[in-house]
């Protein structure tokens, strides 16, 4: 299973706009991806004059530190390009998931299209845990141990 994690904040626009002046890369305007069963259009706010307001004008994100960007030997981390293209070929093909483990409150504010919400403190309820699991693909063996071959790729939204 890919571990990958997101620590570069990533601005879209959820909503079509009219023109795609301002790109994310030179060669990528935008990119669809589905989520809740429809096609979103991600792309950059298209006015040149946009200023960032409120917590993420004054720090990386509201109400915590700024993390290291390699933060274990295990974890690959990735940044907005790669988080793009993970998000089309993988998830838009069902062999991703985009999980979004801030609080339930954080995520309705908002989140990435097709982010699914699992809470970190998630791990603190084996019901649950063992549900998401499941979803992600991991079979439990009769000895305790997790069969992981067939789970999805994962990339995490902190």
């Amino acid at each position: 299973m890919k571990l990958l994690l997101i620590l570069l904040a990533l601005s879209v626009a959820v909503t079509a706009g009219k023109y795609d002046r301002v790109k994310i890369t030179p060669d990528m305007a935008y990119i669809y991806v589905y989520h809740k069963g429809k096609a979103v259009k991600v792309h950059r706010i298209q006015d040149t004059k946009h200023k960032i307001t409120g917590e993420y004008a004054k720090r990386y994100r509201p109400g915590k530190f700024i993390q290291p960007i390699k933060m274990h030997k295990d974890i690959q981390t990735i940044g907005e390009v790669e988080l793009l293209h993970f998000m089309q070929e993988k998830v838009n093909k069902k062999h991703g998931l985009l999980v979004d483990l801030r609080p339930k409150v954080d995520y309705k504010k908002g989140s990435i299209p097709s982010a699914v919400n699992i809470p970190a403190r998630i791990k603190d309820n084996k019901v649950k845990l063992e549900k998401v699991l499941k979803i992600m693909g991991a079979v439990r063996q009769a000895d305790g141990s997790l069969d992981t071959s067939n789970v999805l790729d994962v990339a995490f939204l902190l």
